[in-house]
């Protein structure tokens, strides 16, 4: 059996649901959502829209499924999508919209903060290309953020090719307040957006598709495709209410705490943090200790009750921050990562989790 974890940082999709999302999933309203009679998932899509500024939206079982929903919607099989490969949509589900939109990709180039560094004249963009697809923040590159000109610019670079404009805005709320505007805003450019209920809301499941009211019939029908239908959802969808109503101001705090966790993290011998990329709730520790045995010193933290993400190319691992992750938990931490890799460099570079003696 796995250690009770007492500070998760592998992900904010890790949140436990509250009391709050617990209570409303218990008295939710109901209805079958295959004939439109679930009420509290046709108020969740409303309030949604409204949020986002559009005229409709859809709720889906996740992320994922939500940009295949809108990739489906305006794509046909054998097109052509523009993105970043940093972009979530391309590393992480290119081969669902290989699979399952049968469309393919033509990638630009971007720098460390997802900015596209050179697109194509519309000249020269493959004429099989229909859409252009963005990510805010950007996941892989440690949340770093596009900015509201930068967007712009984009949407005003495809629509000078003819493309239409999705934005997979799984962490939306945590741009829209790292940005200091409102998620409309964000969304006022694009055809299609996506958002994700359990990552910086902590709901325990869930998202939606906003876009006008015609794609968003489209959508349906695309959702049921993928065997998204979902009969009394109401239940989900309340959880989701609740977290709408309750979270939104903890975002900052979020970001707060991973700034300060950034911070501390780079005085720490051996490990590195590129402080310039920390505005949102993500840090990305580096350990370039090459003495330190990155799988021994992984399962150490999660012996004592700490997750992170996975080591990764660049010896690299992802911590976020989230409702879960409470302040007093941050100098327990960096207490106990510091003795590790403390350890790690006396003891031939495996953490044994005891003192180093000199």
């Amino acid at each position: 059996m796995e250690p009770h974890l007492w500070a998760d940082f592998r992900s904010d999709a890790c949140t436990a649901p509250s009391h709050a999302m617990r209570a409303a999933m218990a008295k939710a309203e109901v209805g079958n959502d295959d004939f439109g009679e679930d009420p509290t998932i046709r108020r969740l899509e409303e309030r949604v829209a409204g949020l986002l500024g559009k005229p409709a939206s859809l709720f889906v079982q996740s992320g994922t499924m939500a940009n295949l929903v809108a990739l489906l919607c305006h794509l046909d099989c054998g097109d052509r999508l523009v993105t970043s490969p940093n972009f979530h949509i391309f590393y992480w589900e290119g081969d669902a919209v290989h699979r399952i939109v049968q469309a393919d990709f033509d990638l630009a180039s971007d720098d460390t903060q997802g900015r596209f560094t050179t697109v194509k004249p519309p000249s020269e963009v493959d004429a099989r290309s229909r859409l252009l697809s963005l990510e805010n923040p950007v996941n892989r590159l440690g949340g770093t953020l596009l900015s509201l000109r930068h967007s712009c610019e984009l949407r005003d670079w495809a629509a000078q090719r003819g493309l239409a404009l999705h934005l997979d805005g799984a962490r939306l709320f945590h741009a829209a307040c790292a940005l200091e505007v409102e998620p409309a805003t964000l969304a006022q450019c694009t055809d299609t957006l996506t958002v994700s209920f359990n990552k910086a809301l902590g709901a325990p499941a869930g998202a939606a598709v906003a876009a006008a009211a015609e794609l968003i019939e489209r959508a349906r029908r695309f959702r049921w495709m993928l065997g998204g239908a979902w009969k009394q959802g109401g239940i989900l969808a309340a959880a989701c209410e609740a977290a709408l109503d309750t979270f939104p101001d903890r975002i900052a705090e979020d970001h707060r705490l991973a700034r300060e966790l950034a911070v501390a993290l780079n005085t720490i011998p051996g490990v590195q943090v590129d402080l310039e990329r920390v505005v949102t709730n993500m840090v990305h520790m580096r350990v370039i200790d090459q003495d330190v045995d990155l799988a021994g010193l992984h399962s150490e933290l999660q012996a004592h009750g700490v997750g992170i993400g996975r080591f990764k190319e660049g010896r690299v691992s992802r911590l976020v921050t989230h409702r879960d992750i409470s302040p007093d938990s941050l100098p327990r931490f960096l207490e106990l990562l510091n003795r590790l890799m403390s350890s790690a460099r006396c003891g031939g570079g495996k953490p044994s989790g005891g003192a180093c003696r000199v």
